[in-house]
């Protein structure tokens, strides 16, 4: 796994063009904006953002059915240069959004196998938008749940699995110059 030399990803960027999130609601999320906690203009910034959200995934059924397979490519091809911190931002952001939408539909009691569902209704639908037809997909989650990540204060990295180390990463608990530091002292003994 190559990282980035950096951990400014475009992702945290709260100056960037607008996607779903203003500046001022990235900023909200970094803790980087002047509101003040448990106030209106808090609660106003959280139900903007919720409601951006959910029109969000709404547009998701738009750009499926109407955005031009050129357009759609090019929002991949020109943002993703192979080997590149830009590369890593846009497949990290995509990891990004499975978690989100996993998390928000355990959030509805959907369970792991719901879920897998809904990826191979994705998949049908997108063997479909290419006009091919798709004679199986298969999906299946399984998972086994460890030690909280609160845990982590009572072991030493070196001592933490590979994979465990990598969710640690992905999920900011620990740097990436931490996950290098574990790697290589796993590599020593």
């Amino acid at each position: 796994m190559t990282l980035p030399e950096t951990t400014d990803r475009a992702a945290f960027d709260p100056d960037r063009e607008r996607g779903i999130l203003t500046t001022t609601d990235r900023q909200y999320l970094l803790n980087e904006a002047d509101i003040e906690p448990g106030t209106q203009a808090e609660r106003d910034t959280r139900q903007r953002i919720r409601n951006r959200a959910y029109s969000a995934l709404l547009d998701f059924e738009l750009l499926l059915q109407h955005l031009e397979p050129r357009d759609r490519r090019q929002i991949f091809e020109q943002r993703t240069e192979k080997g590149t911190e830009r590369e890593w931002a846009v497949l990290e952001s995509v990891d990004a959004a499975i978690a989100f939408l996993f998390l928000g539909m355990g959030d509805i009691g959907q369970e792991d196998r719901e879920f897998a569902k809904h990826v191979e209704n994705g998949i049908r639908r997108a063997y479909a938008e290419r006009d091919v037809v798709l004679e199986e997909v298969d999906c299946e989650i399984h998972t086994r749940e460890g030690e909280p990540h609160s845990n982590l204060d009572e072991r030493a990295l070196s001592d933490v699995p590979m994979a465990e180390l990598q969710q640690l990463l992905t999920a900011k608990k620990i740097t990436p110059q931490e996950f290098a530091d574990a790697v290589k002292a796993k590599e020593g003994e």
